[in-house]
């Protein structure tokens, strides 16, 4: 299948998609409204992939991202009888201004409790490897984990029971009831 390629110019800049080559389109019996793009080579580096180019001003004059510009968002919906509405969403967003040799980003995930319609930011991932879970947007250590309650299931961090392990292992936590 081959899109055409379309662009319309706003105010803020110019919109639109672009295709730069054919993608060859398949659908499968198990998932009969799937979209597969798939390519076949001999090299390591030519996997399918989908590019979200980002810039400040115009297609003619692009200009360097802010810091907390969004790179990309992907946002899962689903019909609720009334209107389409995110279920899931998945935000990349500068953490430093962009020049020839600083891209730093954040890559940031959402989901939609059981019961509400608000998406909530579940994982957040910094620019330098920190993890934050259970709403840590600003994680100060490689995993950030949100505080529980006093409320059963709140837990932030919870470990099955288990054997022990015959050898001691460095760094291992262990947890066994009696």
């Amino acid at each position: 299948i081959t899109i055409g390629s379309t662009t319309s110019s706003t105010t803020s800049g110019t919109t639109g998609l672009v295709v730069l080559a054919a993608l060859p389109i398949e659908t499968h019996s198990a998932f009969s409204n799937a979209v597969a793009a798939y390519t076949h080579s001999d090299t390591a580096f030519r996997a399918p992939s989908f590019n979200m180019n980002r810039s400040r001003g115009t297609q003619a004059v692009p200009t360097t991202l802010s810091s907390g510009d969004h790179l990309g968002y992907i946002s899962l919906l689903g019909y609720d009888g009334a209107a389409y509405g995110t279920s899931v969403a998945m935000i990349t967003r500068a953490s430093e201004a962009w020049t020839s040799s600083a891209h730093g980003a954040n890559f940031e995930i959402y989901t939609t409790a059981n019961g509400t319609t608000t998406n909530t930011q579940r994982v957040m991932i910094l620019a330098g490897g920190q993890i934050g879970i259970g709403g840590v947007n600003a994680p100060t250590a490689r995993l950030h984990l949100n505080a529980g309650t006093a409320t059963a299931s709140t837990a932030p961090l919870k470990f099955n029971s288990g054997i022990n392990l015959g050898t001691a292992e460095a760094g291992a936590v262990e947890f066994v009831t009696d």
